[in-house]
């Protein structure tokens, strides 16, 4: 059991929490600030009193037991962050071996959106140009093909461009969102085509209020032998179509829902959908969106329950609640590691006060697990390690069992990462391709 220490709140523990000013400690303030320590991502806690003399004089700090240190830390008024949390690096673990690809076909071509192609072998991508293209690049072979060329009466490109590729490799969806506050209804909207034809299936439309503040929400899933899509139908409302048909499935009169089923509250703090993504067990939709204040709200909820029971679900049903909130913050990058577990970016609760890490939560508790200090907001995904890309254009890896950084490559932040064949692209323009992967 280890040697017992009798903390200053007088409670016995194995090891002593942490520290907090002795303000705190007696009651007299309810106002802190989280003070790193240097020691990974331990902090004390101070009021801002004490901050004023910290660089001055000694504080007078209380160690405390771990429940009297969670108490203060999360009953009382979190201003900032002190300092900066540690993290441990073991270099050299892993090595890239990159490969440089120039295609012919795309040295005159502006890339507007570009995502892997999933369910097929090789090295296999879909890519949207500046003339409306849509085609099948296969960096495998050096190959481009034309799916389809979309009029720019369906897709603004004056807008932001992204791809949304279906799992299973059968449909793209393609969005354009309006980069200005003041919204153009033309640019909040996209097309689906089916990727065995290459025809448009299904016209989608976001509607324009306040439509710039998030990304256009969309998603697909799959639904025991079918696929289908998740959509914004308008501002404050989501539906599930049929992406051959463009039929809507979850077709419901928002005159006629009952009380309960009213889409603001205090469970679900979601007013305006954001970006979607669904767990790979196809289970739930998690939705980063925002309600006004303004404040980040990243809400989930059961994909099953709306499909086959509840057809408000969405709206505000049983299984809708939030993992987060942030004032002034969303759109952060997450990913998930399992049908069970989310990694969301950044440690805080506000714009003002979110330090580089990463954030695990459990999607079935809704709770937060752990964090690990460290990764860098940029691209951010999970392949038996977190990948994360930083402002100076390196790519990192880090070990999520113990929050350690393994991987440091310089000079190389890629933009994607294709699942099936493991590799991260960096482009560079010209039809020059930088395929880099990593040797475990």
């Amino acid at each position: 059991m280890g040697i017992m220490y009798r903390s200053d709140c007088q409670h016995i523990e194995s090891q002593h929490a942490g520290e907090v000013c002795v303000h705190l400690f007696d009651g007299k303030a309810e106002e802190f600030y989280r003070c790193f320590t240097g020691e990974n991502k331990q902090y004390n806690l101070i009021c801002p009193k004490c901050k004023t003399y910290l660089e001055k004089f000694q504080l007078s700090m209380k160690k405390v037991c771990l429940d009297c240190f969670d108490k203060i830390d999360s009953n009382g008024d979190f201003f900032n962050f002190i300092g900066e949390p540690s993290y441990d690096y073991s270099p050299d673990l892993y090595h890239f071996n990159y490969q440089e690809i120039t295609v012919p076909a795309l040295q005159h071509q502006y890339i507007m959106a570009m995502q892997p192609l999933l369910y097929t072998s090789g090295s296999q991508w879909i890519i949207f140009d500046g003339l409306g293209n849509l085609q099948l690049l296969d960096l495998s072979c050096n190959t481009i093909v034309l799916i389809n060329q979309v009029s720019n009466d369906l897709i603004d490109k004056a807008g932001d461009i992204h791809i949304i590729v279906s799992n299973e490799s059968d449909y793209v969806a393609i969005i354009s969102r309006s980069r200005l506050m003041k919204d153009t209804k033309d640019w909040n909207k996209g097309v689906v085509l089916d990727l065995i034809s290459g025809e448009i299936t299904m016209l989608l439309s976001r509607g324009d209020y306040h439509t710039a503040v998030s990304e256009f929400p969309i998603a697909f899933f799959r639904d025991e032998e079918r696929t289908l899509i998740i959509h914004a139908t308008n501002w404050n409302r989501l539906d599930i179509s049929d992406p051959a048909t463009g039929i809507v499935i979850s077709e419901r009169e928002f005159n006629t829902r009952p009380t309960e089923a009213w889409r603001f509250n205090q469970n679900t703090m979601t007013e305006f959908s954001g970006r979607l993504s669904v767990s790979p067990n196809q289970q739930w939709l998690i939705d980063d969106g925002w309600q006004w204040g303004p404040v980040g709200c990243l809400s989930l909820f059961s994909i099953s329950r709306w499909l086959n029971d509840n057809v408000w679900e969405a709206d505000n049903g049983p299984s809708k609640s939030k993992l987060v909130m942030k004032n002034y913050f969303w759109g952060a990058p997450s990913c998930c590691l399992d049908g069970d577990t989310l990694c969301v970016w950044g440690q805080g609760t506000d714009e003002k006060n979110i330090i580089p890490a990463a954030v695990l939560f459990d999607i079935n508790t809704r709770e937060q697990i752990d964090w690990f200090p460290g990764p860098s907001r940029g691209l951010f995904v999970y392949d038996q390690l977190l990948y994360t890309t930083d402002e100076n254009d390196n790519l990192s890896a880090w070990d999520l069992s113990n929050g350690n950084r393994v991987v440091l490559e310089k000079g190389f932040s890629p933009q994607l990462y294709h699942a099936t064949s493991r590799q991260f692209l960096s482009y560079q323009g010209k039809g020059v391709f930088t395929l880099g992967q990593i040797e475990f």
